[in-house]
């Protein structure tokens, strides 16, 4: 049974320009993965008045009160100034049951008319059982420190949950100087909720009622074999000491950890991409009916939970009449929580169909090592035939994928465009299109055999001067129509995909390999210009994955610290 929250709210109307869900309504809910118990935050955003009906599961509970308020931006358009304005109410609550919950949708009555935003899926899973040394060892101690952890021996890649948790006999006042733990070896660590927020409970230890608080809680991906070690947190704490008049202040540092890290098995299967965790596949093309010398875009999903983060792409096994345009188009679509990464990453591949007739596609596979079965497992996705209408004028040549012209999801390459009339074979050259790519330094640099290479030499073209100049107007364009997306989730995510597709554009390497690492070892751009690059990556990543939520504060400043390394290298 579903029950209804209606919250009464008379709203004043305020011309908005139009970016939300449904022009008026919006609903932002975050984070959508959490363990059972843990806050959820949710927004409702709207722009007209009237009777607002939410709808949340039985299971849902709220805690505290409504926060409320309006946001606005001015935003500058073809040199004109428009007011973008809405009211928003934001509220926290939690789910009591582990599964799989439908929130929202919102809906907004005014008088006979009604609006409804989207609704969110949030999946609960069961609270991570934590380890840590006896704490009943400790209860000579008025307050004391240890280190949690969700597991003590994992494979490599596999993830651990770790926090800092500190155990009081007495009242705790206040909270100074806290120092996170550190790890003696290199991990892939992502923090899980805000790591200066103090989360606190009370605990039964040695029948004493001990009251227990967590701070800076992670998961991190081993990626080392051998002895990880978690060196120890401290902290200063003001606490009340029933013995004395005033607050007394205290150190405390807490023990150290160690995880056995164990390789994975050997016999690792030739189209294992790395995960480890638990994950499947599909897959689907664009289209089955295809004229001959076009392209054609193949989608593959890996989706589950794990070191999503880090897999490889799926290799494709091409039949003879099939060229692969350069390296795949990389979305990420996923969440930090208990259990690692959970949710897909979406890999586009585009293929130029050279011959005619019925092509069947081999089936992609891919294999994953899952630490709960301690074995390798796969997936795999089929394709139907595609169907290649014969073209004696399609001209085949090896083909070639500028960084330029692939996209953001959802958009393709120049050479998808399919020709209106197939019969006609000069419409492409007397079309708008026809001519666009006729007078395109890209087809000049093919007539002068410029930039026509093997895929592993894609080095010159891309890397030239007028092509960064290219990128970067294409960069600055895009960060222009940020205003046009509905929630200000949605902006931070476009905002970083523009932001790593330029650079990938500019270093001339696939969107994966734009990392931190690899910005740092870069000679042409300025010590300065990659600290400000890091700094984007870092402060996005903890906003997209800890269970932040954007808001215009961050978009703003985000925006500006894009712009001006666009600026400053392009």
């Amino acid at each position: 049974m579903v029950r209804s929250i209606v919250l009464h709210i008379v709203l004043w109307f305020i011309p908005v320009f139009a970016w939300l869900q449904n022009s008026d309504v919006v609903l932002e809910i975050s984070p959508t993965v959490v363990e059972k118990g843990q806050p959820i935050t949710i927004t409702i955003k709207t722009s007209v008045d009237g009777e607002i009906d939410m709808h949340l599961p039985d299971q849902f509970v709220q805690s505290g009160g409504v926060q409320s308020g309006m946001s606005s931006s001015v935003q500058v358009i073809n040199g004109k100034r428009t007011m973008t304005s809405f009211k928003f109410r934001t509220f926290v609550g939690y789910l009591t049951q582990n599964g799989t919950f439908s929130l929202g949708p919102v809906t907004v009555t005014n008088g006979k008319k009604k609006y409804t935003s989207e609704a969110y899926t949030v999946k609960v899973l069961e609270k991570q059982d934590m380890i840590s040394s006896v704490p009943s060892e400790n209860m000579n101690k008025k307050i004391f420190g240890l280190i949690s952890h969700s597991r003590s021996e994992v494979y490599e890649g596999e993830p651990i949950v770790v926090v800092s948790k500190i155990y009081a006999r007495v009242p705790i006042m206040q909270f100074e100087d806290y120092t996170p733990f550190q790890f003696d070896k290199s991990v892939d660590a992502h923090a899980l909720g805000e790591q200066d927020k103090v989360k606190t409970a009370y605990e039964v230890i040695n029948g004493s009622n001990v009251q227990t608080f967590e701070i800076g809680k992670q998961i991190i991906f081993p990626d080392h074999v051998g002895e990880l070690k978690i060196q120890p947190f401290k902290t200063s704490l003001l606490y009340d000491d029933p013995r004395s008049f005033f607050p007394e202040r205290t150190k405390i540092e807490s023990n150290t950890v160690t995880i056995k890290v164990k390789s994975l098995p050997s016999g690792a299967p030739t189209d294992f991409i790395g995960a480890v965790g638990k994950f499947n596949l599909s897959g689907n093309i664009s289209t089955t009916q295809i004229e001959q010398g076009n392209v054609v875009e193949l989608k593959l999903r890996v989706k589950g939970n794990g070191n999503l983060q880090n897999i490889k792409e799926p290799k494709l096994q091409l039949p003879d009449g099939i060229s692969l345009y350069g390296y795949p188009e990389v979305v990420d679509s996923f969440t930090y929580c208990s259990v690692g990464a959970e949710g897909k990453k979406i890999f586009t591949y585009y293929l130029q169909i050279n011959k005619s007739g019925d092509i069947q596609l081999d089936p992609v596979t891919i294999s994953y090592f899952n630490p709960v079965t301690e074995k390798y497992e796969s997936a795999s996705n089929s394709f139907p035939t595609i169907h290649s209408i014969a073209n004696p004028n399609a001209k085949i040549e090896s083909p070639i994928i500028h960084k330029d012209e692939v996209r953001n999801e959802g958009l393709h390459p120049y050479l998808t465009n399919n020709s209106k009339n197939a019969k006609d074979p000069n419409s492409f050259f007397t079309s708008w299109k026809g001519s666009f790519i006729l007078f395109s330094p890209l087809f000049l640099g093919f007539l002068i055999g410029f930039v026509i290479r093997k895929r592993n030499e894609q080095s010159v073209a891309g890397g030239s001067k007028k092509s960064r100049i290219i990128y970067k107007e294409e960069a600055l364009k895009e960060l222009n129509k940020l205003n046009y997306l509905a929630t200000d989730a949605e902006k931070g995510n476009a905002l970083m995909n523009i932001f790593i597709s330029f650079l990938a554009n500019y270093f001339v390497v696939e969107k994966g390999g734009v990392t931190k690492e690899y910005i740092l070892k870069q000679e042409d751009i300025s010590s300065a210009s990659k600290e400000l690059i890091t700094k984007i990556m870092d402060d996005a990543d903890q906003l997209r994955y800890s269970g932040g939520v954007y808001n215009n504060t961050d978009i703003h400043r985000l925006t500006g610290e894009i712009q001006s390394v666009i600026q400053t290298i392009g």
